[in-house]
């Protein structure tokens, strides 16, 4: 499966980009963020979402 067939559009993405860059400055690199979930999933102590944003190809295996 390439990325075209799983619904990403690399061309669209870069135009996204290209259109917000100046926005981010320099802070358009990477994103993360730990999110509670304490109110949704009661059937642990402290759920946490860990999620991030990366470049495609990147992949972190925990």
């Amino acid at each position: 499966m390439d990325y075209k067939t799983s619904g990403v559009n690399i061309d669209e993405a870069n135009k996204m980009i290209s259109r917000i860059k100046d926005k981010l400055k320099d802070n358009a690199d990477m994103y993360a963020g730990v999110f509670p979930l304490k109110d949704i999933i009661k059937n642990y102590n402290n759920p946490l979402l860990v999620a991030s944003t990366d470049g495609l190809e990147q992949k972190w295996f925990f």
